[in-house]
């Protein structure tokens, strides 16, 4: 993994990598190849510091979903989601410390 700013990285397989405060986890975007599993694959800005990927993503964590937009740097968590910042618009915070060059 390799951080391209302090709000992105970017993962295997050389994919940008956010910190969702809302799932509380990294968020890959396929910008580059579609999600092998769903074929999913995103726009992308190509800011490292106020991102934009478009459309919204969907993820599934067991019995929660997170349902967002991350445009200009903010996510916004759509109603439908089922964590705690459902509904919410929240600056993309700093990746945490241990994600590393």
């Amino acid at each position: 993994m390799e951080r391209l700013s302090s709000k992105l990285a970017i993962g295997l397989p050389d994919e940008p990598l956010v910190w969702c405060p809302g799932c509380e986890q990294l968020h890959r975007f396929n910008v580059f190849s579609p999600n092998v599993s769903t074929g999913a694959q995103w726009q992308w800005n190509n800011d490292t510091e106020k991102p934009t990927f478009s459309p919204s993503m969907v993820i599934k964590i067991g019995s929660q979903i997170c349902h967002s937009f991350l445009r200009d740097g903010v996510w916004e968590f759509l109603p439908d989601s089922t964590h705690a910042l459902a509904g919410q618009k929240v600056p993309l915070p700093d990746l945490p410390a241990w994600v590393t060059d």
